[in-house]
């Protein structure tokens, strides 16, 4: 579920992605480009504590996916036996801070742990006069406060998008909706999809349900394209400006890949060995890989070396070699979140509850 709310300061795009299991790969595909990301929490009864394993797991993946700033929102401050007390509100966020301080987030990532009721609209736009205790800012304030600043030699490089969702439109062609990762995109600019080649032309471009002259790195937008069909780009493709140079990053797809990879949870009573099937998760595709080498154990907290080309690896950081079951598609260089240029991040899981985050090397 999408929506584009603004204020008279800002204008949002936002994607709710459920915190459900069999809906992680939803979480993927929504923290492509995404800057903030909101967590809401029950506060009555044991809920971080039931869905703890599911909470570490988004946030490993929004750090891994560069989003810097994270807005808590404790829920139901109304229940009848809550009342709007405190004792509640700091159980939770203390527990909370704890995941994200143990994932790699620290204070200054935490924009706000904002005590909320849905039902009452409590701290949502408003100060709540039930809460007299919090002095923090509404979840309003907290995303207005926010500024995102982009590298500006992003904005110099060739256009790039991740394609996140792919329509066909009567009358209007194949529609194309991402972020933009780098460059510049306009009406009429030719365009090319990095995996097939297949050349394109901008027919229009759409930002907030508003045909708009031009976009530029970190908007959400969609783009109308002239004389391609749904059959010749994908989910999780690379849109970029066309180039006859014979330098295309279709020449950065590979089958063998070296990525660093942390275990969050140990998946087997032996260990991760070479030889198992994985799903790896690189921009919004899935990709089936094989572990082909263990070639070191590292401490995760350390950084040391400790085993070089281990039998098998139990919960620590391991560096591997991977072989993909066909090309990845990925881009030269991505821009996530705030200030930070992340190359090539990779979502690692086994079928199913167990899952791995690493980055290519």
């Amino acid at each position: 579920m999408k929506g584009s709310p603004q204020t008279d300061k800002i204008k949002f795009q936002f994607t709710d992605c459920p915190g459900y299991l069999k809906y992680f790969r939803n979480l993927i595909r929504g923290i492509q480009g995404a800057h903030v990301a909101v967590f809401v929490l029950d506060v009555y009864g044991a809920c971080l504590e039931e869905c703890r394993d599911q909470v570490l797991d988004q946030l490993y993946a929004c750090f891994s996916g560069g989003i810097q700033n994270l807005v808590m929102c404790l829920n139901r401050m109304d229940h009848r036996e809550i009342q709007w007390d405190r004792v509640f509100y700091d159980q939770v966020a203390i527990g909370f801070k704890q995941i994200a301080f143990k994932v790699g987030y620290n204070d200054d990532n935490i924009k706000a742990i904002i005590p909320i009721s849905g039902w009452e609209g409590d701290n949502l736009t408003k100060m709540s006069d039930r809460m007299i205790w919090y002095e923090g800012p509404t979840l309003l304030q907290a995303l207005e406060s926010i500024v995102v600043n982009f590298p500006k030699e992003l904005n110099d490089k060739p256009f790039m998008m991740a394609i996140k969702e792919c329509h066909k439109i009567g009358g209007v062609d194949t529609v194309v909706c991402g972020v933009v990762l780098q460059g510049t995109v306009r009406p009429e600019m030719e365009v090319q999809v990095e995996a097939s080649g297949k050349k394109s032309i901008v027919r229009s471009i759409e930002a907030h349900l508003e045909p708009i002259q031009e976009a530029t790195v970190g908007m959400s937008i969609g783009i109308a394209l002239k004389r391609l069909s749904t059959r010749e780009i994908f989910v999780g493709d690379v849109l970029m400006q066309s180039t006859d140079s014979g330098t295309t990053l279709a020449q950065k797809r590979a089958l063998s890949i070296t990525a660093t990879i942390e275990i969050v949870r140990k998946p087997f009573m032996q260990g991760i060995k070479k030889g198992i099937a994985l799903i790896a998760d690189m921009h919004t595709n899935h990709y089936g890989v094989n572990l082909l080498q263990l070639l070191e154990k590292i401490n995760k907290d350390t950084g040391e070396l400790l085993q070089a080309n281990p039998e098998s690896v139990d919960a620590m950081f391991l560096s591997a070699r991977l072989l993909c079951q066909k090309h990845i598609k990925f881009a030269e260089q991505l821009y996530y979140g705030q200030g930070t240029s992340i190359a090539w991040k990779i979502f690692i899981k086994r079928r199913y509850p167990n899952y791995w985050v690493g980055s290519h090397q």
